[in-house]
């Protein structure tokens, strides 16, 4: 067991992997975060997050963590983005988190972002500093239902550690359904229909007693483009949930509950479940923010699962 006591991490977001971090027992010492009105739900889940650019602070001025985690914007290596290129800023958060490990040296360096990453020159750069630096580095393709979480979220997760072995990684544990993620909360959720263009391409014969719809990057902007929408995902009860986006038009809040008599909308709350956020993480009243704060997250049972080795 390696022992680190301290956590600290790079574009924070609604800090998500913070609160993983503290529960599996680690002191959060600091984050760093772009966007104000983000780095504000963190610290009204009482987090210390400070509002700055990544990319122009002295890691200097920031106390050493045992562990230290990047989750860096990923747009431009998602496969939901087509044709996404990776930019000048891309490159430059890299070269910011090589600055931190090389200043800061955590014992432990974490980092989340979707597949697509590994290819690109911001990981090579990344992962050229902790060659040079000493660390052991491992990169795995995991899924968040393998720990836990009721969500299918795939994501390529790093594990480095300065100048000692890995561990192994937390053994797979049975996925958890939807249904049962939120089964107290849909009383109380907000009645919703489906639209002409779910009618004509077949929904109703899609429905069980339970089951949850999702369709996909149809854009509601545009109601006569039903070509590019893309084709209606289902999952039954006892299915882990499609993993909960953060862009949208209430993005996350394009899945559709179907249960006897009743068609029903997802709320923010149910999305934080389907990340595995406790129920007193408090979110933010403004909805399209929840969404956008949630679906950003690392989930925060995997996060916990992952740390719980070196805490």
């Amino acid at each position: 067991m390696i022992v680190m006591t301290t956590y600290a991490d790079l574009c924070s977001g609604g800090s998500g992997a913070t609160r993983g971090a503290l529960d599996a027992g680690l002191d959060p010492l600091w984050g760093i975060e772009i966007e104000d009105e983000i780095a504000q739900v963190s610290r009204d889940n009482g987090f210390h997050v400070v509002t700055a650019d990544a990319t122009t602070v002295d890691p200097a001025g920031y106390e050493r963590p045992g562990v230290l985690h990047a989750s860096l914007p990923c747009p431009n290596f998602s496969p939901a983005k087509m044709g996404g290129k990776e930019t000048a800023e891309d490159i430059a958060l890299a070269l910011a988190t090589v600055r931190f490990i090389e200043a800061l040296e955590p014992r432990v360096f974490t980092l989340e972002n979707v597949w697509g990453y590994r290819r690109s020159e911001s990981w090579r750069l990344i992962q050229d500093a902790l060659n040079r630096t000493g660390y052991w580095t491992d990169v795995h393709h995991l899924n968040s239902a393998d720990f836990g979480v009721p969500q299918t979220r795939k994501r390529m997760i790093v594990r480095a550690v300065r100048g000692g072995w890995l561990p192994p990684l937390p053994a797979p544990v049975p996925w958890r359904g939807w249904y049962q993620a939120i089964e107290d909360l849909l009383p109380g959720l907000s009645d919703s229909a489906f639209a002409p263009w779910q009618l004509k391409r077949g929904v109703q014969d899609m429905l069980d007693p339970a089951c949850l719809l999702s369709q996909g990057s149809y854009d509601h902007t545009d109601a006569g483009n039903e070509r590019d929408a893309q084709p209606i995902g289902r999952r039954t009860a006892t299915e882990p949930a499609f993993t909960v986006s953060a862009n949208s038009n209430m993005s996350g809040m394009r899945a559709f509950l179907a249960i006897p008599g009743r068609v029903v909308k997802m709320s923010p709350r149910c999305l934080a479940r389907f990340q595995s956020v406790p129920d007193d993480y408090v979110l933010p009243e403004n909805d399209a923010l929840a969404v956008h704060v949630i679906g950003n997250m690392v989930p925060p049972l995997m996060m916990q699962r992952l740390l719980e080795p070196f805490a």
